[in-house]
């Protein structure tokens, strides 16, 4: 009895990390804190295959083996970051520091997903929308400036972020990019287009699952 018990927790330990390890597999968006930048201003992590790529939406970054092992991703025995949480479409990974025993700093991703009804992206771009995001509105205008316009720049809450926004793509998956200056500031992954409305997700670092609207307005 005492031998099938310990069969059975082994088991379960297998199965576990079995799951833990088929459930990271995907493509995961980073999602920034408001007042957060880097270089790339997109990072997108794809992980599967036994490979974790780190990338934007046009370079590769990072592209080596890698395993899991006790809740952390060891790339090529370089232990690189430790999965503090992950459940539904929400991961967040500690990246640690050059012994793999302390967490540098964490952040936080959403699973990436084709958008859905993708074949209207151009009615998109010729359209106007309403965005509302810590209590401040923004208008939506797609492959023109914003300021020309005689508009307002696009705010997260009392955060600048820019003047002008492009629709791009990356397998199956619609983006809102806010440049200044040609520089992308931040990006905004479309769940689903419908004819009077965009759902927006990866937006809220705390709440990478939360939904937004964006509201058809002509």
């Amino acid at each position: 009895m005492k031998k099938d018990k310990i069969l059975l927790i082994t088991f379960l330990l297998t199965l576990s990390f079995s799951m833990s390890q088929n459930n990271i597999e995907g493509e995961w968006f980073y999602v920034k804190e408001t007042n957060v930048y880097t270089n790339p201003s997109v990072q997108i992590l794809s992980i599967g295959n036994e490979k974790i790529l780190q990338k934007d939406f046009r370079e590769t970054f990072l592209n080596e083996s890698y395993r899991v092992k006790n809740s952390k991703i060891i790339c090529e025995a370089t232990i690189r970051y430790r999965i503090e949480y992950l459940k539904d479409n929400s991961l967040k990974l500690g990246y640690l520091d050059e012994q793999g025993d302390k967490t540098v700093f964490s952040r936080n991703f959403v699973r990436l997903s084709p958008t859905q009804n993708i074949e209207s992206q151009k009615d998109v771009v010729n359209s106007r929308y309403i965005f509302q995001y810590g209590g401040v509105s923004n208008i939506f205008v797609f492959n023109a400036n914003l300021l020309d316009l005689e508009l307002e720049p696009i705010y997260l809450g009392d955060t600048l972020i820019g003047d002008s926004l492009k629709l791009e793509e990356v397998d199956g998956a619609l983006f809102i990019s806010v440049f200044i200056q040609e520089y992308r500031r931040r990006v905004f992954p479309i769940k689903a287009i419908y004819s009077d409305k965009l759902v927006l997700y990866g937006i809220d670092s705390f709440n990478p699952n939360k939904e937004f609207e964006a509201t058809l307005i002509n």
